[in-house]
This record gives C-alpha cells, structure tokens and sequence, in this order.
C-alpha cells in the first residue's frame, strides 16, 4: 500500500511541475536502491524483506529498522523511500540501523533500482 501511494505522489509531483513550470522530473525518480523493501511501523521504518543478491543482503535484515539515511531520521517509508531512490546510482548511503535495540551504522553503495549485483 505505501508503495503504491508513494508512486501516486511521485506522479503527482511531476505533474505540478510540468503544469506550472513545464517541467519533467521523472527521470529523478527511482534511480537507485540497496535491495531492501520497508514499510512503516510505528512511526518507525521497518525492513520487511531483503532481496537477494544486492548491496543490502546479508548486511541489513528483515525486522532491522532503519533510523537514519544519510545522518537525516526517517520516521516512514516516504522519507526513507525518497533519501534513497533519488540518490545517483553508486552513491554511498549511511544508515543508522535498529536490531535488536541495538544501533549499528553501515555504509552501501547504491545500485540501478530493480537490478541485482552479478553473482
């Protein structure tokens, strides 16, 4: 669901602005990610899944909560979504991460969004 209303926004985003400044903004969208699907939980972004084979496996896991992104907090899935799909592909991401009441930072390499790293 969240997913889905991110999208409509990201829509209607650019719509304003080819409406009001005749400008195209699609090609910011969805750039990049780390291979992690999140939603919000409780005022909190949670890792509800990671994909196999990208920047995010076997580094981050599913119930982590991401914290922070780039050293900016993320209270859901829109800022978490946005702090890392705008970002150019092979940008560096910090992320302030929750396991276990425990805080840890890890810093990955972003990859073209729906792709997966070579085997």
């Amino acid at each position: 669901m969240e997913n889905m209303l991110f999208g409509t926004y990201q829509f209607l985003l650019n719509l304003k602005g080819v409406l009001e400044q005749n400008t195209d903004i699609r090609n910011s969208f969805w750039k990049s990610w780390l291979g992690q699907i999140n939603r919000t939980e409780n005022n909190r972004v949670k890792v509800v899944k990671i994909i196999p084979n990208t920047p995010a496996d076997g580094i981050i896991q599913s119930g982590d909560y991401i914290i922070k992104v780039n050293n900016e907090v993320v209270h859901n899935y829109d800022a978490a979504e946005l702090a890392v799909t705008h970002s150019e592909v092979g940008s560096e991401i910090l992320l302030l991460v929750n396991r276990d009441d425990r805080e840890f930072e890890v810093t990955l390499q972003t990859i073209a969004f729906g792709t997966v790293l070579a085997e």
